[in-house]
C-alpha cells in the first residue's frame, strides 16, 4: 500500500489489529457496509450535542429557544439517517434531553475538535474530538461520547486504542495543559475518567509507529481473515470465509482423535476454537436482545417445551474498615487480598521502593490450558 494513502486514526488501527482481512475490505476494497442502527442513532445524537456543545461555549447556558433547536436537529438527523424504530429514536432525543439539562463543568475549549496531526515519529493521525473542556489552567478533560449499552471497566479504559490516541493528539494540540483527562461520557449512564502517564503515552506512541510501519506493508496476500470477538458485528462477516466455514454448524466432529495425526490434531483444535468464538459471541448478542425483550414486555420468554426467563444470584460485599474494626489484624489478613493493578498504578505514582514490596510477592500460576502460536519453517 502506498504511505500517501494512509493516515492513522483510532478506528482504522482498532480494525487492523483486529482482523486484517476487515481492514482491507474496508479501507482498500471499500465494500459496502450492513446497515447498522446503533451507527444511525450515534451519528443523531452527537449532531445534537454538537450544535449543544458550541451554544454552550457561547453562552454557557440553554434558554428555551436553545433548547427547541437542539431537538429539531436530532429529529431532522434522525430522519436523514432512516431511524425506524420510534422507541430507539425516542431514546436518543431522552439521551440528547438529559445531557444538556446537566451539562457541564468547566469551559469548553472545542467543541467537535477535528484534528490532523503528525506525532514526533512521524505517524500522522486524523480524527475528531467531541469536546475539549479546561478543568484548571494546567489540566485539559477530552470528552468522548457514547451512546453503548455496555460501558468499559478501568482495565478496558486504560487499555482502549481511541483514548491512548486522544491523549497523544491533546499533547500536541493543547500544550499548555500539563494533565490531560480522559473521559468516556456514557449517555446511558455515568461519565467514565481515566488518563495517561507519561511513560504509557510513550509506550503507546512506539506501538502506534509500529503498527503504522505494519500498515504501510500490508498487502492482499497478507490481508487474512480472523476470528475474534466482533465477528458477529463485521460489516463484511457475510463474505468472510473464515467465518462462513465457522458458521458451518455440519462440520462440528470430523472424525475419531485417536485416528487423527499431529497436524490433524492442530487443525481440528484450531478450527474447533474459532469456531467456539463466533458461537460464544452470537450467545452474548442472543442473552443481551432477548433481556431487552424480556424487560421491555414485561413477561418472560415462552416456547413449545421451554421457558426464558430473567433471575438474578445474590452476592454480599462487606465493608473492609467494618472487617478490619471487629477483628484481630492477623485474621484480617488472611482474609484480603491485594489488586496488582492498582498497587502497581500507586506505586508508579507515589514512587514507593518497588523492590521492598516485591520481596515478599508470590508468584502463582493458573490451571494448564492450552495455547496456540504460529511457527515458520
Amino acid at each position: 500500500m502506498s504511505e500517501m494513502n494512509i493516515k492513522m486514526s483510532a478506528t482504522r488501527m482498532s480494525m487492523y489489529l483486529q482482523c486484517k482481512w476487515k481492514y482491507w475490505s474496508n479501507y482498500v476494497l471499500h465494500k459496502p457496509k450492513l446497515p447498522n442502527i446503533s451507527f444511525k442513532l450515534g451519528i443523531s445524537v452527537h449532531d445534537a450535542l454538537k450544535v449543544a456543545g458550541k451554544i454552550w461555549k457561547k453562552k454557557e447556558k440553554f434558554t428555551n429557544y436553545d433548547t427547541q433547536k437542539i431537538k429539531d436537529i436530532y429529529r431532522k438527523v434522525a430522519a436523514k439517517e432512516g431511524i425506524e424504530s420510534l422507541e430507539i429514536y425516542e431514546e436518543g432525543l431522552r439521551m440528547v434531553l438529559d445531557k444538556i439539562r446537566d451539562f457541564e463543568v468547566g469551559k469548553i475549549i472545542e467543541v467537535e475538535d477535528k484534528f490532523e496531526v503528525t506525532t514526533g515519529d512521524g505517524v500522522p493521525i486524523i480524527g475528531a474530538m467531541d469536546k475539549i473542556i479546561e478543568i484548571s489552567e494546567e489540566t485539559g478533560l477530552i470528552v468522548d461520547y457514547k451512546t453503548s449499552k455496555f460501558f468499559y471497566t478501568p482495565d478496558e479504559m486504560k487499555n482502549d486504542i481511541q483514548l491512548s490516541m486522544y491523549d497523544v493528539v491533546g499533547n500536541i494540540k493543547f500544550p499548555q495543559y500539563k494533565r490531560i483527562i480522559l473521559c468516556l461520557d456514557y449517555l446511558r449512564g455515568e461519565p467514565l475518567y481515566t488518563y495517561r502517564t507519561y511513560q504509557e503515552r510513550k509506550t503507546f506512541s512506539k506501538y502506534l509507529l509500529a503498527v503504522y510501519n505494519e500498515m504501510l506493508k500490508l498487502e492482499e496476500r497478507d490481508a487474512k481473515p480472523s476470528l475474534n470477538d466482533m465477528c458477529n458485528w463485521c460489516d463484511f462477516k457475510n463474505d468472510c470465509p473464515a467465518y462462513i466455514e465457522a458458521s458451518n454448524s455440519n462440520k462440528v466432529f470430523k472424525k475419531k482423535l485417536e485416528n487423527c495425526n499431529e497436524d490433524e490434531l492442530v487443525k481440528e483444535y484450531t478450527d474447533i476454537r474459532s469456531r467456539k468464538r463466533v458461537l460464544d459471541n452470537y450467545e452474548k448478542r442472543l442473552k443481551v436482545y432477548i433481556l431487552e425483550k424480556i424487560n421491555n414486555d414485561a413477561k418472560n420468554l415462552v416456547g413449545e417445551k421451554n421457558m426464558v426467563y430473567i433471575r438474578q444470584n445474590p452476592s454480599t460485599v462487606y465493608n473492609p474498615k467494618t472487617v478490619y474494626d471487629a477483628i484481630p489484624l492477623s485474621e484480617f489478613l488472611k482474609m484480603v487480598s491485594v489488586s496488582k493493578r492498582l498497587l502497581d498504578g500507586y506505586m508508579e505514582e507515589s514512587g514507593i521502593d518497588r523492590a521492598k514490596i516485591m520481596e515478599t510477592a508470590n508468584k502463582s500460576y493458573t490451571n494448564p490450558f492450552l495455547a496456540v502460536r504460529n511457527i515458520n519453517k
